[in-house]
């Protein structure tokens, strides 16, 4: 099922799994039949927060079980990369200068082209540089080989968000990082997070729990949410929702009845 906000749901005539399904698909060509070493090539321009999902994107596929190694290059333009077994970007790449079009001029939109020499991705910005390399790892992971395609998309809505409510459970780092991953494959851009009382304000002792997010962890968080394409927005509570701090002894003064 299409996720609301990224993708229409029309099906082509060949059968890929993608969640969301993208705005438009064209089959053409032979397909690509990755090998076990792979080179991610990217440009040799490339901004720091680019590089950063490069890297991640080649770890992935790593794990995903083909190596992949990133390779630098003159002949891409930023928000480019070129997914192939040789150790060079050929002269002449066709979709190299072709100009988006349709849902992929949006914001975070992309052009995914795969053949059978390789994939070539092609972002209107970062993040759809990052959608991009999500919707081929998909693809990798839907078989042994990727139908010749070539896909353009873009999202319907500019915020599409999942709010994670914290309460009453403290949840591990390593949980809060997993689900950030798994959000980011399915092109989720925002990610409210209610702390309640599992954040240390520094301003307020005894408010937190022993497993609450220091404020340094949590910067970190939002570096490792934005390399994969996702702001965290933190939710707080006003005075009327704040049982948390209500029940604390110091804090029974602004309670509407001070017995409960």
């Amino acid at each position: 099922m299409p996720l609301e906000g990224f993708g229409s749901g029309h099906h082509a005539a060949v059968d890929i799994a993608l969640v969301p399904y993208p705005h438009s698909v064209s089959f053409r060509g032979a397909p690509m039949r990755p090998l076990p070493s792979l080179y991610l090539h990217v440009p040799a321009e490339a901004t720091a927060s680019l590089r950063r999902k490069a890297q991640l994107l080649a770890q992935q596929l790593t794990e995903h079980g083909t190596r992949t190694t990133l390779s630098a290059t003159t002949q891409l333009q930023q928000n480019q990369a070129y997914l192939s077994s040789a150790p060079a970007v050929p002269k002449k790449l066709e979709p190299q200068n072709k100009p988006l079009r349709g849902m992929a001029i949006n914001p975070e939109g992309y052009r995914l082209t795969v053949s059978s020499e390789g994939a070539f991705l092609q972002g209107q910005d970062e993040r759809g540089f990052f959608w991009g390399g999500q919707t081929l790892i998909q693809l990798m992971e839907d078989g042994r080989e990727v139908p010749g395609l070539e896909i353009e998309d873009g999202p319907l809505l500019p915020f599409r968000a999942v709010h994670l409510d914290m309460r009453g459970w403290p949840p591990t780092r390593e949980y809060i990082e997993r689900t950030i991953d798994k959000l980011a494959r399915y092109k989720i851009n925002t990610l409210i997070l209610e702390y309640e009382r599992h954040f240390v304000f520094n301003s307020q002792h005894g408010l937190a729990t022993k497993e609450a997010f220091p404020p340094n962890y949590v910067a970190e968080l939002d570096l490792y949410a934005k390399d994969r394409g996702i702001t965290l927005v933190p939710l707080l509570h006003c005075i009327g929702n704040l049982n948390y701090l209500l029940r604390l002894d110091p804090y029974k003064d602004i309670r509407e009845d001070p017995r409960f």
